[in-house]
């Protein structure tokens, strides 16, 4: 009885070590969590998907969306859209979370009141900023 008892102890013990061998680390099981700039970057290719061409019909519908307006350090995106072809309340959400990361990047609490949205157009069903506009 007692060398069955030592005899399945052993096996027991090889089992466990075994299983404990075969597993991995917990560092290796977590998975890898994108930095802000790749977040930021995968944002970014997001919106600009999303917005695809600012073709619209009336000017209402030609909007501007602002990116990094928050870090005064680094310039302001502003994209132009149409209301008309871009699902607006997904591009918004799109919007603030990339701001939302570049606010926590920067640490700021207040957002940078140096940049201005340009104004923008309707040429020729085609909203395009008025920097560009030609006569």
């Amino acid at each position: 009885m007692v060398k069955m008892y030592v005899g399945m102890k052993t096996v027991l013990g090889i089992t466990c070590l075994i299983i404990v061998a075969g597993c991995k680390p917990a560092t290796e099981v977590v998975a890898k969590q994108p930095t802000a700039a790749e977040q930021l970057a995968e944002l970014d290719q997001g919106i600009r998907n999303l917005i695809s061409s600012p073709i619209a019909q009336e000017i209402a519908s030609c909007k501007i969306v602002t990116l990094n307006a928050i870090d005064c350090q680094e310039p302001a995106k502003h994209l132009l859209y149409s209301a008309e072809n871009t699902n607006e309340q997904v591009l918004l959400t799109l919007v603030k979370k990339y701001n939302q990361i570049v606010l926590a990047q920067a640490g700021n609490s207040e957002a940078c009141m140096a940049n201005t949205q340009p104004s923008v157009m309707l040429d020729k069903d085609l909203c395009i900023p008025v920097e560009f506009a030609t006569e």
